[in-house]
Formats: C-alpha cells, structure tokens, sequence
C-alpha cells in the first residue's frame, strides 16, 4: 500500500470574497436563530410576541459569528493521508484540534467510484479531482469525498487509476 502526505494551501480568496462569504454566512445564521425563536420560542416567551430582545439577539449573534468566520479564515496549509492500495483509495483527513486521537476516513474501492469529478477552475475552490462511491451530493454532504489536489506529483497517475475504478456510465 502506497501512502502520500497530501498538503494543500487553503484557496486564495480576495478581501470582497471573503467579505461576502462571512456576511452571507452572517445572514444564514440570522435567518435560522429568528425561525428558531419564532417556531420554538424558549419556555419563559410562551405567550408573547416576538420580542425586540429576540431579534436583537438573533442579529446581533448573526454579527459576530460573520466576524468570527471573516478573521477564522484559515490560512495554514491542511495535511492529510492519502493510501492507495490494490484495490481502494482512502483519504485520512484529521479533525482540526483533534487530530491525535481523531480522524475522518474516506474510501472507495476498485469498480465502485460513482463520483469523479475534475475540478479545473472555480473561485474558492482547489483544482484538482473529487471521488466517492456515493452520489455527487451524498458524498458532499457527509464527507465520503477523496480529494486529489493537482499539484500532487503522482496527480496524473492517480487520475488514471481511479478512472479505471469508475462504475461504467458514471458521467464527469
């Protein structure tokens, strides 16, 4: 089993990128702490409208988790494992802080990838190959995704292999 140490440096974005990133972030978490006070209110708001004090803090949550994300955005290259066997690829991604004792794994095995998709160019985003023996979104979503960045020496070869392991059909 052949492993490769698979460093990335995090996607450059501009200040107007980031800006909007965080405000629309900012917005979301607005939107959902108000649905929540409005449908769930807190035992001691049973009865009574919806008051200043909870959109006040909804917004004001909303503002500073927008900053939090503007100024964690990180800048430090991530690091991973990439093993590659005879017959499945797996990704071992560490948790952020957690990276002694806790992993996330990701595999696809030989004749089962279902998800293969080059990435050649998107604002935010790396350059480079996502699989997964799950559907595009499924994968996404839960983190069943290996990434093959394309400044990764063995790319090329890698990219062979794992089109080799498609299911016949699967579309790029």
């Amino acid at each position: 089993m052949d492993t490769y140490v698979v460093t990335q440096e995090p996607p450059k974005m501009t200040l107007k990128e980031r800006v909007s990133v965080a405000l629309s972030q900012a917005v979301i978490y607005t939107v959902l702490m108000v649905g929540w006070r409005v449908f769930w209110p807190i035992p001691s708001e049973h009865g009574m409208r919806l008051g200043d004090h909870a959109v006040g803090g909804a917004i004001g949550g909303g503002a500073i988790y927008g900053i939090v994300m503007f100024f964690w955005y990180s800048r430090r290259p991530s690091a991973y494992n990439l093993l590659v066997g005879e017959d499945s690829m797996t990704a071992v991604y560490p948790v952020m802080g957690l990276s002694n004792w806790c992993s996330l794994r990701a595999t696809v095995h030989q004749g089962k990838i279902r998800t293969f998709v080059n990435v050649k160019s998107r604002a935010g985003s790396h350059r480079g190959l996502y699989l997964s023996d799950k559907s595009k979104w499924i994968g996404r979503l839960t983190g069943a995704t290996i990434f093959i960045p394309n400044t990764l020496p063995e790319y090329e070869d890698l990219r062979r292999l794992a089109e080799s392991w498609r299911v016949p059909g699967t579309p790029e």
